[in-house]
């Protein structure tokens, strides 16, 4: 996963293709759920018919969502970084293509500004929220193995100075969105915690280090 100011590993034509590929196809079923999901519940409260109404919103956001997750894969991959400039473009470029194509020159503005602003939601979205869980382990942590186990982390400061790294949407699982009432067992959060703790070591460890 490339950080904003790190190259990407590098991989084959096919491999990356196939990387598209599979973005683009989450995009549009991820799209499509939300949409429908939307549009039934749009239906209920107008007292229109159900089945029209998902399969319209439905159909509509999944095209959004398969195009604007395809150009930031290729951005992305192009640029070989994942930054803010590689999740507001895609949005401006959906944006605008998609209302330049159906509708006026203004409306094709008025879209590439509202994908622009989208796509920045979504990329600061992810970095606060990738901070809060990040908070959420260390206390974790802290909670099970007491305050004096905090020498075993970074410090605060070289953590602080890690650039975010945002992550591929294709990667994100569903599993991190899970809300805190849900059961999770003790062996599961024990592992995610170690996972993360060893990630933030590496961070440290290579934020001292620096390129050579």
């Amino acid at each position: 996963m490339a950080g904003p100011s790190s190259p990407t590993t590098p991989s084959s034509p096919f491999d990356d293709s196939a990387a598209v590929v599979q973005s683009m196809l989450t995009g549009f079923a991820a799209g499509g759920a939300a949409g429908g999901s939307w549009g039934a519940l749009l239906a209920v409260v107008r007292g229109e018919p159900v089945a029209f109404y998902a399969a319209s919103v439905g159909a509509n956001v999944a095209v959004v969502s398969a195009a604007y997750v395809t150009f930031h894969e290729i951005i992305a991959k192009r640029r070989g970084k994942r930054d803010l400039t590689s999740y507001v473009l895609p949005g401006t470029i959906t944006g605008g293509g998609l209302l330049g194509l159906v509708g006026s020159p203004i409306r094709a503005v008025q879209g590439a500004a509202a994908g622009s602003a989208l796509g920045a939601g979504v990329f600061f979205g992810l970095k606060y929220f990738d901070e809060w869980r990040q908070a959420t382990a260390i206390e974790r942590y802290i909670a099970k193995y007491g305050p004096d186990a905090i020498h075993d982390l970074p410090s605060h400061a070289a953590a602080s100075s890690t650039p975010f790294q945002a992550p591929a949407i294709s990667s994100i699982g569903l599993q991190g969105l899970i809300p805190s009432f849900v059961d999770i067992p003790e062996d599961e959060i024990e592992a995610r915690i170690q996972a993360r703790l060893q990630q933030l070591l590496q961070d440290d460890i290579a934020t001292k280090t620096g390129p050579e």
